[in-house]
């Protein structure tokens, strides 16, 4: 009985070798929310005309460039149909997305010295 629980714990520590690193790659093409885009459709009165909506997404953009650094926003781009308009916002890639870099932050954390972090996805949106 012994050699078959030290073997499920052998094998069960060399799977979460393979898929712990493999959760902490970037994966922008799954639907777990990761991707570095975010859209919003703003909805106006159905009587704004073009320019009136054109008008309050040149306002949303300017907003936004404004907070290009505190965001970390690398584009933002607007387009408009009477009535509403869209806008999209691409993020910044965080250049700490190794999965060694997530393993090294979670440690120095633990003993005190925690390293920058970028805002969440949370609470940017």
């Amino acid at each position: 009985m012994n050699h078959r629980r030290d073997t499920f714990l052998v094998v069960l520590v060399l799977f979460a070798t393979i898929w712990y690193p493999m959760e902490q790659v970037k994966q922008t093409d799954r639907i777990r929310g990761t991707s570095n885009r975010v859209y919003i459709r703003y909805w106006g009165p159905t009587f704004f005309s073009l320019e009136e909506m054109g008008r309050i997404a040149e306002d949303v953009e300017q907003y936004m460039d404004e907070r290009r650094d505190l965001y970390k926003i690398s584009s933002v781009m607007t387009y408009c149909r009477r009535g509403y308009f869209n806008l999209r916002v691409s993020l910044r890639d965080n250049p700490n997305q190794e999965w060694w870099y997530v393993i090294y932050a979670w440690g120095r954390e633990k003993l005190g010295f925690p390293t920058d972090r970028w805002l969440t996805r949370k609470a940017i949106i």
